[in-house]
């Protein structure tokens, strides 16, 4: 089965080459992956893995960035966190139509801008009887939401 999910990772690298930080990830096996730039340091890189499980799919990616740079630090697996118009757009409704439904999961942010854990919200529409997501999108939601779990708690020991 094929995954689609983006991983968020700072690089230290000397010299910020976009072109060469590119080959050096696709060398040790991203070949599967875009690359993009944000913030001087952070790269992006978007995956349509093959592999038997979600898990492993992006286990995989991580070991291969890490391979080609040892000392990248992954800041966060997409999706997870969503916004109400990315939520309302995935499911065809306003977001005026979101805020009315009954039993809908509460944001893990609140304030201006509230923010959902995709697979919370999956699973919602999923019990409610409603026609239910691709597989892989509900398998790599809950495996992205375990993994940033995981980075999160590990931030939290160093502090």
């Amino acid at each position: 089965m094929s995954f689609e999910f983006t991983i968020t990772c700072a690089i230290s690298s000397q010299k910020w080459d976009v072109e060469l930080i590119s080959n050096t990830l696709f060398d040790a096996g991203c070949d599967d992956a875009t690359v993009f730039t944000g913030l001087r340091g952070t790269i992006g890189l978007t995956f349509d893995r093959v592999s038997d499980s979600a898990e492993m799919a992006i286990s995989s990616a991580i070991e291969d960035v890490k391979s080609a740079y040892p000392e990248a630090e992954i800041l966060e697996v997409k999706p997870d966190l969503v916004s109400l118009t990315y939520i309302a757009e995935m499911l065809g409704q306003s977001r005026q139509n979101i805020r009315k439904l009954t039993k809908f999961p509460p944001p893990i942010i609140t304030g201006s801008n509230p923010l959902w854990h995709l697979y919370q919200v999956i699973r919602w529409y999923e019990n409610r009887g409603s026609k239910p997501f691709h597989v892989g999108l509900s398998a790599v939601t809950k495996a992205a939401w375990n993994y940033n779990f995981m980075l999160e708690k590990n931030r939290l020991q160093q502090y």
